[in-house]
């Protein structure tokens, strides 16, 4: 849902990587780690967590897991948005995908085939 709104809402790629490096140079300077985003598409659960006391919004699930885990992938491949083919398939025609390959991330034992989000598809050249 988080990629249809993005790229429903008119946010590019470019706004949301730049947005990541404006927040991890704000960042370095208070001693807080990089932004990397990872995203994976597939069933999950969301909502409050917790008691009356400490309530806390999450999500979780094994495609949050997925999505997490390929967010942490970035510094080894130079990047800063990683999506998996799940995510892609979502966004056939909407943006510029760079493949990077197949990894098996920690909880897996099947590879997952990742992409990179290099640029928003120009109208004129979507199909």
């Amino acid at each position: 849902m988080e990629c249809r709104a993005a790229a429903d809402g008119g946010r590019t790629d470019e706004s949301i990587s730049g947005e990541a490096e404006r927040f991890t140079k704000e960042g370095h300077a208070e001693g807080r780690p990089a932004l990397d985003i990872g995203v994976n598409s597939g069933p999950m659960i969301a909502g409050n967590i917790g008691s009356e006391q400490i309530m806390s919004y999450t999500v979780i699930g094994d495609a949050m897991n997925l999505g997490s885990r390929l967010g942490s992938l970035n510094k080894q491949y130079g990047t800063r948005i990683i999506i998996s083919d799940a995510t892609r398939a979502r966004l056939t025609g909407r943006f510029v995908v760079k493949p990077l390959g197949e990894v098996v991330v920690k909880g897996k034992t099947q590879p997952v085939a990742i992409f990179e989000v290099v640029s928003r598809m120009k109208d004129e050249a979507r199909v």
